[in-house]
């Protein structure tokens, strides 16, 4: 997905190891079955849920569009974050 969002000019190729390490860190968290990540202590202290969204705020740093926004690119990236 990442690529065809580079392929059109929606994101740029440098954010593409953040966007990968993301994907580790999702792949980590789905694969450690021992770990509750559903719940709100998890969603405060959990490694990976701390980290993926600082990846995230620094991938959309990068694309300079604020973290809040509303623009394209933002949504573009929301939806190829979720699948």
């Amino acid at each position: 997905m990442a690529e065809c969002l580079i392929e059109e000019g929606m994101i740029h190729r440098d954010v593409l190891p953040d966007l990968q390490m993301i994907d580790s860190v999702f792949e980590e968290m789905t694969v450690d079955k021992t770990a509750d990540r559903s719940t709100v202590e998890a969603l405060i202290e959990d490694a990976g849920w701390i980290r993926a969204p600082a990846l995230t705020k620094r991938i959309l740093a990068r694309e300079c569009v604020h973290p809040l926004a509303a623009g394209h690119r933002a949504v573009v990236f929301h939806a190829a974050m979720a699948g």
